[in-house]
């Protein structure tokens, strides 16, 4: 039984996908900061159990964050960004254990594991 951390989760399909290949998965632990795609994930994925989604982008510290959404897929964390988001250490997040992370989080990759270290 695994257990999966879906950093960016967007819109749920890398959580369906690793569901479909691993269907006795122990839990799902979803990352998404933007409340439109994480209601719309809950909405994708609502057939699904143990899923834990958390608002929040991944970081190697707890805070917020500018973050530059008008580039199209070239959005990313940047001190001119026009919205904020708030973002979380992995390692901060009581979750019980990790055995494969997918992140999907706009060049924020590094700083995430860097935050996961303590899981990793």
């Amino acid at each position: 039984m695994h257990f999966f951390v879906d950093g960016g989760g967007y819109d749920g399909l890398t959580s369906a996908n690793f569901i479909k290949k691993s269907p006795s998965y122990k839990a799902i632990y979803y990352f998404e900061p933007f409340l439109d795609s994480m209601n719309l994930s809950i909405e994708k994925l609502k057939m699904y159990d143990n899923i834990r989604y958390f608002q929040f982008g991944l970081w190697n510290e707890n805070e917020t964050l500018n973050f530059k959404s008008n580039l199209g897929n070239a959005n990313k964390i940047s001190s001119e960004g026009d919205i904020s988001i708030n973002v979380v250490k992995l390692s901060d997040c009581s979750i019980e254990k990790v055995d494969f992370i997918k992140l999907d989080i706009e060049g924020a990759e590094l700083n995430a594991i860097e935050g996961a270290k303590e899981l990793i």
